[in-house]
């Protein structure tokens, strides 16, 4: 439990660089729609997913990128390929 803690605690941090947001705001929920609800486009997605790359040492592959939209599935698709 305490690893999902960690990486939901770096994603949103990730995130809200990205976001231009605060880490401690609350503005980024579990089922938050990242590209709908802050309105990024692609480009501001690729960023997200190569800072995620390299904080957890980890390649996203074209299959997993396309379930990116929520901060849950993110952090699904980053256990799985750390547990791989």
């Amino acid at each position: 439990m305490e690893k999902i803690d960690q990486v939901d605690k770096k994603v949103i941090t990730i995130l809200a660089k990205n976001l231009g947001l605060n880490s401690d705001d609350n503005d980024i929920t579990s089922s938050s729609d990242i590209t709908n609800d802050f309105r990024i486009d692609s480009i501001q997605m690729i960023r997200i997913i190569v800072d995620i790359e390299n904080e957890f040492n980890i390649a996203i592959d074209k299959e997993d990128f396309e379930q990116l939209n929520t901060l849950d599935s993110i952090i699904s698709v980053i256990l799985k390929h750390l547990a791989e």
